[in-house]
């Protein structure tokens, strides 16, 4: 098949669902199709792939470089970004989609946050996306990273695929115990709640590590050290590999983030042996239904007793790891997932372009 992904390029964004377009590209590549990458991007981009990489640098030019592609199916996992204007242009063309939901607002009716910057932008916002979902109405199939978010869907063939995550790590050394939390830093991920909990583990000799590329000018405070405990560190971005190292030497993985898919550092810790402790959000109800960590349902105080308290049990940690790891290993594999979006693509395309392209 001739396969076109719609998607911000993880060379420029190292996101969740960047990650995962970048595996489900270079899987598509080994196994015989031919693939172009099209990357919405404010900057150019300077990298070798596998696959041919088309960056887009104005919204209206993504259609135009999707059909100078000349796909059979396409993959978009870019939220409603011009969903509406490039679902509409590839249903005049003939050529099918395939929606990948990487957020649960992705297939939300309407979704409304607290006002930052005003609650006339925020209308405007809404009222765009809701135009936007317009778009649905030319998608053939859906896929979606999170089992719970099926009855959601606003197409009838839909499917769950997980995300696929390499186990792959770099070596990350640290003199003290800690824990570790990863995400790119803006408001909806709650950062300032792992600083609480950094601090109530201060008087036990751990240490609370963040990972991720800040976002929101919110949070500029984080790298100064009259604003957090002493045993708070930020280590800005990292790649995927050196993240897993971070979860292999952690205690555990602290998770903030609202709802929103599936993050992949609950994969990426679960792999590396290492249990979660989640505010909130349960992927799947993973953690609760298959033992992989605690969940406090939102509730702050709980939260930070159960980052505490799982921090200062090591042993109680790896024997959950152990479990943890096994469940990763046997759910989220590469292959698999590529195989499984393979397989929905192929029922979609054009009947003639089901073989692989070599």
């Amino acid at each position: 098949m001739r396969v076109t992904i719609i998607n911000r390029h993880m060379s420029q964004n190292v996101g969740g669902s960047e990650i995962q377009c970048d595996l489900l590209a270079r899987g598509l590549v080994e196994r015989g199709h031919a693939v172009t990458y099209v990357a919405p991007v404010k900057q150019s981009i300077d990298v070798a792939t596998p696959y041919g990489l088309r960056p887009v640098q104005e919204p209206s030019k993504i259609l135009g470089a999707v059909l100078e592609s000349q796909p059979e199916v396409v993959y978009w996992r870019y939220n409603l970004n011009h969903f509406r204007a490039v679902a509409k242009g590839l249903g005049r063309a003939g050529i099918p989609m395939v929606f990948a939901v990487s957020h649960i607002n992705d297939v939300m009716p309407w979704v409304w946050h607290r006002p930052s910057k005003g609650v006339v932008p925020k209308l405007r916002q809404l009222v765009r996306r809701r135009w936007n979902r317009g778009g649905f109405r030319h998608v053939h199939a859906l896929t979606t990273n999170n089992r719970d978010q099926l009855g959601l869907s606003p197409v009838a063939d839909a499917h769950y695929v997980p995300n696929g995550m390499s186990a792959e790590a770099e070596p990350f050394e640290w003199p003290r115990p800690y824990v570790a939390w990863v995400a790119n830093i803006k408001p909806a991920k709650r950062p300032e709640l792992f600083v609480e909990a950094a601090r109530a583990l201060a008087d036990h000799g751990i240490d609370a590590l963040m990972v991720g590329h800040i976002q929101s000018d919110d949070y500029g405070w984080l790298t100064d050290p009259d604003y957090v405990p002493p045993n708070f560190h930020y280590l800005g971005p990292r790649t995927p590999t050196e993240v897993n190292g971070l979860l292999a030497g952690s205690r555990l993985h602290v998770h903030t983030c609202q709802p929103e898919g599936f993050p992949n550092v609950f994969i990426q810790a679960w792999m590396q042996g290492r249990p979660s402790v989640s505010l909130e959000f349960d992927p799947c109800g993973y953690i609760v239904e298959e033992g992989l960590g605690a969940v406090a349902d939102g509730e702050v105080d709980t939260f930070v007793g159960q980052v505490a308290d799982w921090a200062t049990r090591p042993d109680h940690c790896n024997a959950v790891g152990q479990r943890a790891r096994a469940f990763a290993r046997d759910t989220f594999s590469v292959d698999a997932m590529v195989q499984r979006v393979e397989r929905i693509l192929a029922s979609v395309a054009p009947a003639h372009s089901n073989s692989r392209d070599r």
